[in-house]
């Protein structure tokens, strides 16, 4: 799906549902440079990185996890993850530039 959900006066809201899991590319039809993305995920466990690429997922229930990495100019990855209950859990990643 890829879509431009146009100009509006302030104050006016646009509505879109995603209903395919995955990355979505936002579409200016001002400005061409401009780009940006909704990602749609199958759970409500996500986090994005701060300045430094930290991250914190909370919540999560104990279980076994693949958590995956996405950023439009770098390689994905994914790693499995086992959170125990009352424990943290740590996923690092390196992350390197798509060819």
């Amino acid at each position: 799906m890829q879509f431009n959900l146009g100009t509006y006066p302030t104050g006016v809201v646009k509505e879109v549902l995603f209903d395919v899991v995955g990355e979505t590319p936002l579409l200016c039809n001002v400005h061409a440079e401009m780009a940006g993305y909704a990602v749609t995920l199958e759970n409500p466990y996500f986090a994005m990185t701060d300045k430094d690429g930290n991250y914190t997922i909370e919540g999560v229930p104990a279980g076994k996890y693949v958590v995956k990495t996405w950023h439009e100019k770098l390689k994905e990855i994914s790693q499995e993850v086992t959170v125990e209950a009352g424990k943290a859990a740590t996923a690092n990643f390196d992350l390197k530039r798509r060819r």
